[in-house]
């Protein structure tokens, strides 16, 4: 019977946890960020369905590769063009973005509706930006139709920095880049670059802007492209989605009860997940594997970057809302086109009412929390191995239902909606290399005199090996959910009638949200359909 501990007569109840402390244990000197499980246990393990069906995505991506080797030597015309990289999908439609990626407003457009759309922020005029990032103010009329601090006045301006890169040291024969981009909301309520430096701490340094030569232009966005790339799959989807969604089951696994209704309500929400974090540290992140072969930062450099992060990052800290408003991207006259942002809070709000549903079933008042002290252990456990953020009282305690429904939906929304925000759109984007290379193997232009040919484009994207590497493994991740979000299991809360009403409403409000997600992608020119709730899966199971 599910039941708060304080209302549990049954004194078996802690000794029974006992036995689960001893089987989930946090390793004890994690690579970076939070720490994981120190050994899988078995009922955490894939199934075999889940393990046949990611070799078979590989397996057939590798097949797929080796026909796109045939095709580049049937076709040989294509080698050394960029025609190449359009050759690595025989078999299968291609990234949507391969027609586009060229483009200025896809540049600009994949800040609202790429795999990375968390970085981007309203910038308030010059004084925001380094001393040394120089525009000329004829320039910025000439591309963007009006001064710079007209634009920062109108809420017009945007910034893109990843200052994170600065200092690492990349793998031999890669290069890295910092870059820091502005952009601008133009007449058409399009975003659109407006100048990007790549080393903007270097005071010789050029800016450069779409009014270069196209060739020059067109580098330094696969330079953004490539910081943006790498910073995605750490920091962005990494980090929080997959290793603190890891930690914040072992915590829930050490100090909630089976019987205790939040380890009813999280249960769904964490399988498979540490299983599939403990295959990516075997293979994807072990020495030599395929993170130190597709990104220029090698693996050392991206557990560094990870350190970065991991170090400015409040996991449980403020809610989506508060994100783009701390962010100065919340308004939809002044930033259009945001649809991660409007799709985030739908689903946000209606996953917060449902756990407010099921909260009501158990939690009376404020004391229930307070007095939880499964719950308290586990905002403990938590907060010890380095999960910060969380809104706690004076005494270091969890103490309203409110505070207990932001943690939950934090959580939640986490493992669910935001994994499938940052990951699911990643073969769309990132197995295009030209639009996302994680290898740069020429330096960053230093010049704006370079005569660049397309020659010189190819020769500083990856060979055709890292190329295919890194297109198998987006695939792979890219693959749709087994549980989607709201298809909880006939058992799930089976004995709390109460919960049902609130389990069909959280159904019903997806369905609508999907709904108007599908309409609206039907009439845009950049869909985004990564928070369709058919698309978003119940945990982070890939």
């Amino acid at each position: 019977m599910l039941s708060l501990p304080q209302y549990d007569s049954d004194d078996g109840r802690a000794a029974a946890l006992m036995e689960v402390r001893e089987a989930y244990q946090f390793e004890e000197r994690p690579l970076a960020g939070p720490p994981g499980i120190r050994e899988t246990p078995d009922e955490e393990d894939l199934t075999f369905r889940q393990k046949y069906k990611m070799l078979g995505d590989l397996s057939g991506t590798l097949v797929e590769l080796g026909l796109a080797g045939l095709e580049n030597l049937i076709h040989p015309g294509a080698m050394g063009t960029m025609r190449q990289f359009e050759a690595l999908y025989p078999g299968r439609e291609q990234p949507r973005v391969v027609q586009r990626w060229h483009r200025d407003d896809e540049f600009g457009a994949q800040r609202l509706v790429g795999t990375n759309p968390l970085l981007l922020r309203r910038c308030n005029g010059r004084d925001e930006l380094p001393k040394d990032f120089a525009v000329p103010d004829e320039v910025v009329a000439e591309i963007a139709a009006a001064p710079l601090d007209v634009l920062a006045r109108e809420s017009r301006l945007y910034s893109l920095d990843f200052e994170i890169f600065e200092g690492i040291t990349p793998k031999p024969g890669c290069y890295l880049a910092a870059p820091l981009c502005l952009f601008f909301v133009d007449r058409q309520r399009r975003l659109m670059p407006l100048a990007v430096q790549l080393e903007p701490r270097d005071p010789v340094g050029p800016v450069f802007t779409p009014l270069d030569a196209p060739t020059l232009w067109l580098l330094v966005k696969m330079w953004v492209q490539s910081a943006d790339a790498m910073y995605q799959e750490v920091v962005s989807h990494l980090l929080p989605t997959h290793l603190a969604c890891e930690t914040v089951w072992i915590a829930a696994r050490r100090a909630l009860s089976p019987r205790h209704p939040l380890h009813e309500l999280l249960s769904p929400h964490y399988r498979s997940t540490i299983a599939i974090n403990h295959h990516a540290r075997r293979e994807l992140l072990a020495p030599g594997g395929p993170l130190h072969e597709c990104f220029g930062t090698g693996l050392d450099g991206a557990l560094e970057l990870m350190r970065r992060g991991h170090a400015k990052w409040r996991y449980f800290a403020g809610d989506p809302l508060s994100d783009f408003a701390a962010r100065g991207v919340g308004d939809p006259e002044t930033l259009p086109g945001f649809y991660y942002r409007d799709d985030t809070l739908k689903v946000w709000r209606a996953t917060q009412k449902f756990i407010s549903g099921v909260l009501d079933q158990f939690y009376h008042s404020d004391a229930d929390v307070a007095g939880d002290t499964e719950v308290q252990a586990w905002i403990a456990e938590m907060v010890a191995v380095g999960l910060l953020g969380f809104p706690l009282d004076v005494r270091g305690r969890l103490a309203t239902r409110t505070a207990l429904l932001e943690v939950l939906t934090r959580a939640i929304f986490t493992a669910s909606a935001e994994h499938a925000s940052i990951n699911n759109g990643q073969f769309q984007y990132f197995g295009y290399i030209p639009d996302a290379s994680g290898v740069m193997r020429r330096p960053p232009p230093r010049s704006k005199d370079l005569r660049l040919t397309e020659a010189d484009l190819v020769e500083t994207l990856p060979d055709l090996v890292t190329c295919c590497v890194q297109i198998s493994i987006v695939h792979m991740l890219s693959t749709p959910p087994s549980h989607r979000l709201g298809e909880y299991p006939d058992s799930f809360f089976a004995s709390v009638p109460g919960v049902r009403p609130h389990l069909d409403l959280l159904r019903s409000s997806l369905a609508a949200i999907s709904s108007q997600i599908r309409r609206r992608n039907l009439v845009v020119e950049a869909p985004y359909p990564f928070l369709d709730p058919r698309l978003v899966g119940q945990s982070v199971e890939i």
